[in-house]
């Protein structure tokens, strides 16, 4: 009797430790993510303030969406923690029952209640970072283009399109999870035995379909200048050409739409990437890339990695002096050569030229 008893006492607690360590070491690696983030956001927070906050409306658009993506990691990251210590304490507990609301609940209803308040919380920080990621991915191929009104209204409607696909998602996924889950939410995502991840892969499919749209439509300007580019990626020595390349693939967002493409199937079941060590993991580095991607771009411009120095009329000519710039030329205007916050005017000066007034210059330029 007591042999069969330490058997299935040490079953249980090794099941229990296997539950704990899934959660434990996926939070490890979203914590080295986060400092990561701590160390890119406050070098980017840095650049912002040296250059002039006040008197820059796009320097104030980019502390708020800095700001805004690192309070939503942070949080997501807080939340995991707080899930991971709440699960080992319901999971080592000698008691078969746990308080919750002003009433004691079985554990492992408990511990459904813990994981739905995460996931509520995880999902909602994620959509912000979402949204804010791929509007700044599109945001740039609008102003590289020259701000025309046909990608105006195209990004705008994407825009939308996400916000709507992701919260419908997000209401599904939580609710699933819930212990009381209405009825018609559990026939939606029982639908097909999948229906809950055929949402999310469609959520997460639009997410992708903005970030290859904005990466493309910058990828093309990229390879109509593709000899500006060229020279200004030659010269110096390997080290500095692997910088500039890996900088200018942050840049154009190819890293960046290269991990959303990959998050989709990762989302559907079936299709390999969906296994549970997978699901722990990825997920929450895409929580925090998704957040870092912005002041990630910052840094890029502040290191001077790639210099975009030049402008390209939307219809009109180079200057001479123009044509002798080995940088690669993306959107300009028909105007004296002042700078956005992201951009520079000559080799001489400094990446970040702060203008007087956003509204002097038509088109912000998006310099790196």
């Amino acid at each position: 009797m007591d042999s069969g008893l330490n058997i299935t006492s040490l079953q249980d607690l090794r099941a229990t430790s296997q539950s704990i360590s899934a959660l434990v070491f996926p939070v490890i690696v979203e914590t080295t993510l986060f400092v990561i983030f701590t160390t890119i956001a406050g070098v980017a927070l840095y650049t912002l303030a040296e250059k002039g906050i006040r008197r820059s409306r796009t320097n104030q658009a980019l502390l708020a969406v800095l700001l805004t993506t690192y309070t939503m990691s942070g949080t997501a990251w807080a939340g995991h923690l707080r899930l991971v210590w709440v699960d080992a304490n319901l999971a080592f507990s000698s008691t078969t029952s746990a308080a919750v609301d002003g009433g004691f609940l079985p554990l492992d209803v408990a511990l459904y209640y813990a994981n739905a308040d995460f996931l509520l919380i995880h999902v909602c920080t994620s959509v912000v970072n979402l949204l804010l990621g791929d509007g700044l991915v599109l945001w740039r191929a609008y102003t590289i283009w020259g701000r025309p009104l046909w990608l105006l209204y195209l990004s705008c409607s994407s825009i939308f399109i996400l916000l709507c696909l992701h919260v419908f998602n997000a209401v599904v996924f939580v609710a699933i999870e819930l212990p009381t889950a209405p009825a018609n939410i559990l026939y939606l995502g029982d639908i097909d035995k999948h229906g809950g991840a055929v949402v999310c892969g469609i959520s997460m499919g639009w997410t992708a379909f903005c970030n290859v749209l904005g990466t493309s439509l910058i990828g093309y300007k990229a390879w109509v200048h593709r000899r500006d580019l060229k020279q200004l990626l030659n010269g110096g020595s390997r080290k500095s050409y692997a910088g500039r390349i890996l900088a200018l693939l942050v840049e154009s967002g190819l890293i960046y739409s290269a991990l959303w493409v990959l998050n989709i199937p990762a989302s559907c079941p079936g299709s390999g990437l969906d296994s549970d060590g997978f699901t722990y993991y990825w997920p929450l580095i895409m929580a925090q890339i998704s957040g870092m991607y912005p002041a990630l771009m910052l840094v890029v411009v502040a290191m001077q990695k790639t210099r975009f120095e030049d402008h390209i009329s939307a219809g009109g000519k180079r200057a001479e002096v123009e044509r002798q710039s080995l940088s690669m030329h993306f959107a300009s205007n028909h105007h004296a050569a002042s700078s956005d916050v992201l951009s520079t005017s000559s080799p001489n000066q400094p990446v970040f030229m702060v203008k007087e007034t956003f509204d002097d210059t038509p088109y912000a330029h998006v310099t790196v």
